[in-house]
């Protein structure tokens, strides 16, 4: 019974379980209200209080107005207030450590929502580089030091009151989060003072650039956003992990297509045990991404909770596995060949390949359908084409099979064509260099 609750678990379709969790938390905590709901103001999501009809307040709120407090008063008493909800905090946070990014965050669902509006318009999305990527990563932690400094500055007397919760003002869910229950009061310019201006200005630029980003680039926000950075900060307290096996890893990449937050190390790292970083939002997309049993897991008091698995990768794709029956001892045993594991390799890389043109060309012209027909039937079917044919030996992977079937010829792959016997090699050069060369 437990073994077929875990791969019951294990094959499910995430991306379906993950929607139907979002909308369901999205609709609670931004309209919960209604409902006379309330979870308290230490939630470690954007559940922000400036929505009339949110069901609780996002720590950041309380833990400003607390450190603003005189310092005479917050070094005494209050610093119990303090402590007292740093650890109400924790305990909302260590049940699902950063999947309340990736699963609960009502700013979190509006951007993959706001991806999902991108795709059905045809138009593709924006990446980072490896450069910017590092450099654009530390700006949470800027966040972080404005939510905590600032208070303490207007503690000791050296900021006046109308800094008060300044990384509020700047925040675009102040602005937004109102507009989910239709109250848009927020999107002006508070014009009563030089300080009041300075702020809301920038809450409303911020807000615009988070519309526009995230429309662009996947989850745009939480690559800035100070509470992902407070989540990292005791992330290694949380009952809830996400681990690796390097040994099992092939390195294919397959978890870093699919990373909204763009983290290489989640495919590159293969000795990291703990390979939840502080950009992770803990979506879980790498461990239904990748082919190889238990490489990835999502763990619960250490127990895997979700692995990755064969079996569930090929059922997400839609994959038929290869397989040959043996006689062991009057038992039927199912096993893989070397040759079907790459054969099915090469087929998982065709099929994403396949899909990720499909979506960047939402109308494609009529003659693509001949080309897809193909492209599906070679490499993700791995379909004989033509045994007939002058048969075209290639080296390289790169070279496109479609000019070889144009000239009425056939391709013949004379390298393994995939990256599962370099692993060594991998280590020293980039991760898609030819393998051949590795």
């Amino acid at each position: 019974m437990f073994k077929k609750i875990k791969t019951t678990v294990n094959n499910m379709n995430l991306q379906k379980v993950r929607f139907i969790i979002q909308l369901l938390t999205f609709i609670l905590f931004v309209y919960g209200g209604y409902f006379a709901l309330d979870f308290g103001s230490k939630l470690p999501i954007f559940a922000c209080p400036y929505n009339e009809e949110a069901v609780g307040a996002c720590y950041l709120i309380p833990l400003q107005h607390q450190l603003s407090m005189p310092a005479q008063v917050l070094l005494g008493g209050a610093g119990i207030a303090v402590i007292t909800g740093l650890l109400v905090f924790l305990f909302w946070f260590i049940f699902l450590n950063k999947a309340w990014c990736g699963y609960v965050c009502p700013f979190g669902t509006f951007q993959d929502w706001l991806t999902m509006l991108r795709k059905s318009m045809g138009i593709r999305f924006s990446t980072y580089t490896q450069n910017q990527f590092e450099k654009l990563s530390k700006v949470k932690y800027i966040f972080l030091t404005i939510v905590i400094l600032f208070p303490l500055l207007m503690g000791v007397g050296l900021l006046d009151r109308e800094w008060s919760a300044t990384f509020c003002q700047l925040c675009p869910a102040r602005i937004i989060s109102p507009s989910f229950s239709g109250d848009f009061s927020q999107w002006t310019i508070d014009f009563s003072s030089t300080t009041a201006i300075v702020l809301t200005s920038l809450g409303m630029m911020f807000a615009g650039l988070f519309l526009v980003g995230s429309f662009v680039k996947k989850r745009f926000f939480c690559f800035f956003c100070p509470m992902s950075a407070l989540h990292y900060i005791f992330a290694k307290f949380s009952i809830v992990q996400l681990k690796k096996d390097g040994s099992k890893c092939t390195k294919c990449g397959d978890c870093y297509a699919v990373c909204d937050m763009q983290i290489k190390d989640i495919a590159d790292d293969v000795t990291s045990t703990n390979i939840l970083r502080d950009d992770c939002i803990l979506c879980l997309k790498c461990v239904a991404a990748c082919p190889e049993d238990d490489a990835l897991h999502f763990d619960i008091l250490k127990l895997k909770a979700f692995s990755s698995t064969k079996e569930g990768f090929e059922k997400r794709m839609g994959i038929e596995k290869p397989k040959r029956k043996m006689m062991s001892n009057n038992t039927n045993h199912t096993i893989e060949t070397p040759a079907q594991k790459q054969n099915r390799h090469k087929a998982m890389e065709a099929i994403k390949v396949l899909n990720s043109l499909k979506e960047d060309f939402k109308n494609p012209i009529a003659s693509m359908s001949y080309f897809y027909k193909l492209f599906e039937d070679v490499h993700c079917h791995q379909v004989a084409l033509h045994n007939d044919k002058l048969k075209v030996g290639t080296m390289c992977i790169q070279i496109p099979s479609e000019i070889i079937y144009a000239l009425d010829a056939v391709p013949i792959r004379l390298c393994n064509g995939f990256y599962t016997d370099d692993e060594i090699g991998g280590d020293l050069l980039p991760q898609k260099a030819c393998p051949l060369v590795k």
